[in-house]
């Protein structure tokens, strides 16, 4: 796996990292044995810098933002060393609830799969208005509001919010995806 920054200078930007991975390890453990997903990865992560990583199938690149996010299933997943820093605090150290505050607030994360991410059976503009509420004191009506300019934002017109998932083409999907993401303004966007 490596690593692309974006091409502003850490002197320019001057902002301080907001995100620092520390010796991290990963194994996933199987009954075939153990598979080491990451091994040792440090990263650092300036505030508005743009980071990618590449690498071939397998390399640890989603291992690797779900650990961020703490949604590693556990087991097969085993954290065993390292840290991840997210403003000061370590995210592997956070409760529960305190992670779920920091998911969709601070950091989003864009999954691969948007079927995956999408609730089949619930109406899309429903689904961006419940990211917003479960992160925003607003009412229902600025939620619907602010949901419908994020679905906009993505370039589809508010009037498909009350459509459910299989009415949309797989790209509308993703956009839609991202749409919920966007729509706490992250810190931290993760896109896997």
């Amino acid at each position: 796996m490596h690593w692309i920054p974006n091409l502003k200078s850490s002197e320019e930007n001057n902002l301080g990292n907001i995100l620092e991975i520390k010796n991290l390890t990963v194994n996933y453990v199987t009954e075939d044995g153990t598979v080491h997903a990451l091994n040792g990865v440090d990263l650092a992560l300036e505030e508005g810098i743009t980071l990618g990583l590449i690498g071939e199938t397998g390399a640890g690149k989603t291992t690797l933002a779900k650990t961020i996010m703490r949604i590693i299933p556990q087991p097969p997943g085993k954290i065993v060393s390292g840290e991840v820093m997210f403003e000061g605090t370590d995210l592997l150290k956070v409760n529960n609830a305190d992670m779920r505050k920091i998911r969709g607030e601070e950091i989003s994360m864009i999954f691969q799969d948007p079927m995956s991410s999408l609730n089949p059976v619930m109406r899309v503009g429903d689904q961006i208005v419940e990211a917003i509420k479960t992160h925003e004191r607003i009412s229902s009506v600025a939620a619907t509001r602010k949901a419908c300019e994020m679905i906009e934002l993505v370039g589809i017109n508010a009037e498909r919010m009350e459509e459910y998932p299989h009415q949309f083409s797989g790209g509308m999907k993703q956009r839609v995806v991202i749409a919920i993401a966007l729509a706490c303004s992250p810190k931290v966007l993760i896109a896997d």
